[in-house]
C-alpha cells in the first residue's frame, strides 16, 4: 500500500508558476543522471499563483513559497520541457527560453 502526502503551494510573488507539455515533474529526479530514483516529490503546477506537491513522506512546510523557490520550481520544470512552455507573462517566458538557449 502507498501513502501520499500533498500540499498546495500558494504563490503570492509577482513570478508566475509556468507548466509545459510535461506538467507532472519529480523534484527527486535528475533528468542528467541515468541513475535509479530512490524517493519521489511529484510536482504540478496548476495555476500561476497555485501548485500540488505530493510527497511520499510527511513534511512538515509551509504552503507559501518565496521568489528563490518560484524560480528554482519554473527552472526545474523548464528543464523538464519536450517542446513546449507556458506562462502568463512574457518576460517569464523570455526567461526561460533563455536559460535553455531557445530565440
Amino acid at each position: 500500500m502507498f501513502l501520499f502526502f500533498s500540499r498546495f503551494n500558494t504563490n503570492d510573488t509577482q513570478t508566475p508558476f509556468i507548466t509545459t507539455d510535461q506538467p507532472l515533474i519529480n523534484l527527486k529526479a535528475n533528468r542528467c543522471l541515468d541513475e535509479s530514483i530512490e524517493d519521489f516529490e511529484l510536482y504540478y503546477p496548476i495555476s500561476p499563483n497555485k501548485a500540488l506537491i505530493l510527497y511520499e513522506k510527511d513534511v512538515s512546510l509551509g504552503d507559501c513559497v518565496n521568489k528563490e523557490k518560484v524560480i528554482e520550481l519554473n527552472k526545474k520544470m523548464a528543464e523538464s520541457a519536450l517542446e513546449q512552455i507556458y506562462a502568463n507573462k512574457k518576460s517569464v517566458l523570455k526567461q526561460c527560453c533563455k536559460e535553455r538557449n531557445i530565440t
